[in-house]
């Protein structure tokens, strides 16, 4: 424990090419099997590209180049009376210094717009520079917490999923008893929320050695 550096979201996907949620085109990688996501619509695109590393879009500032305000009140959440923590209603979607509309996840609300409900922890980009977040079922998805690439503006393909859950340092075949494909969304329920396979390999070999150790030793007649 604690002995060897932790391996980093960077480190760990370097050397994947890179894709782009603007289009099909660009969302998919033809040689590299998983390696796909799903293209955002106009507004997520919006928001996600405006988002820093390692920061949340429910935080974006101002983006006017006329303006550039980076003061706007970010986003947070409290425990009401009942004591259930609850998103603030309150965060600011327009700029408080010129009015313009701040790239934040907001819905239409008639003829204008209102803050999306959600946490700070939605659409939020992971840190490049340490260990990667647990994967979820929802990894897909950009508002899934922490699930958005450090840099590039997207969510993770699977092929990185199974990088960063090492699945990929195991011989897993992804296909049902009858030979037939499974979906990604069966593949995404299959390993979120699950202990990484290396996870479970140190954790097991620990229990077999100390099982082992302890064994009273037979003694001869």
């Amino acid at each position: 424990m604690f002995t060897r550096k932790w391996v980093t979201v960077d480190v760990a996907l370097a050397q994947v090419p890179p894709l782009d949620a603007a289009n099909p085109n660009t969302a998919s990688h033809e040689n590299i099997p998983f390696h796909r996501v799903p293209t955002l619509d106009e507004a997520k695109y919006f928001w996600v590209s405006s988002t820093p590393p390692g920061k949340g879009a429910f935080d974006n500032q101002c983006i006017n180049p006329s303006c550039g305000f980076d003061k706007n009140p970010t986003h947070g959440a409290k425990h009401n009376s009942d004591g259930i923590n609850q998103a603030n209603r309150n965060t600011p979607l327009n700029c408080l210094q010129c009015g313009e509309l701040l790239p934040r996840p907001w819905v239409k609300d008639g003829e204008g717009y209102r803050l999306m409900s959600g946490f700070t922890s939605a659409y939020k980009r992971m840190r490049g520079d340490m260990p990667a977040s647990a994967l979820t079922r929802n990894l897909s998805y950009a508002c899934s917490d922490h699930k958005l690439h450090p840099r590039e503006h997207r969510v993770l393909s699977l092929h990185e999923a199974f990088i960063l859950h090492t699945v990929d340092a195991y011989d897993f075949a992804w296909h049902r008893d009858d030979r037939k494909k499974l979906s990604d969304k069966t593949i995404r329920e299959v390993i979120g929320e699950s202990i990484p396979p290396k996870g479970l390999e140190a954790i097991f070999k620990h229990l077999i050695k100390t099982f082992l150790e302890q064994r009273p030793t037979a003694v001869a007649a």
